[in-house]
């Protein structure tokens, strides 16, 4: 599977100018190796990885769920932000509309008491992780929620195929997991 990885922090290498940024994460996605060139999702630039680091560790290639620091070459840190995604070229497009089958849990399963209405906006949590019980959330966005014609609400303890329209646009890929709050 093509790599990503959303970007948790960003630092600059100051001991050497322009050696290049160093940015962290877990990778949520594939594989990033040594010397190869990804994309940077707020710019489109790319960027060359010229090492990778775990645990203080140079490592020639790392995969899903690895915490990672990566130096790239290629960007600047004013143009990287926490949130930003690296990924393989053209394994991501960009999308304001998706369709979501979501499931919606009650009180009893420690979820909502209302219902989610029609064309009400709510917060999405996208490329959240899981590592050892605790859940991260990397980006948040704004989406309003748009129901079939002639549904009004998505009650508590049901499902739903349901449709998000995001405030802006963003990268996206079929079978994302996101938190709706």
């Amino acid at each position: 599977q093509p790599f990503y990885m959303a970007i948790q922090d960003v630092f600059t290498i100051s001991t050497i100018s322009g050696k290049g940024l160093v940015i962290s994460g877990v990778i949520s996605r594939g594989t990033v190796r040594v010397n190869e060139e990804y994309v940077i999702s707020s710019t489109e630039e790319t960027v060359i990885a010229t090492k990778i680091e775990q645990f203080r560790r140079q490592i020639e290639v790392a995969t899903r769920g690895d915490e990672v620091g990566i130096l790239i070459t290629g960007a600047t840190k004013e143009n990287i932000k926490c949130g930003d995604l690296i990924y393989d070229k053209d394994s991501l497009n960009f999308a304001n509309l998706i369709t979501a089958d979501i499931s919606i849990k009650s009180t009893e399963e420690s979820g909502i008491r209302t219902p989610l209405l029609n064309q009400s906006k709510y917060q999405l949590y996208l490329y959240a992780y899981a590592n050892d019980n605790n859940v991260s959330y990397v980006i948040d966005k704004f989406a309003y929620l748009l129901l079939n014609d002639g549904e009004d609400e998505v009650m508590p303890g049901t499902k739903a195929t349901v449709k998000f329209l995001l405030t802006e646009d963003m990268k996206l890929e079929a079978g994302m997991t996101f938190v709706i709050r």
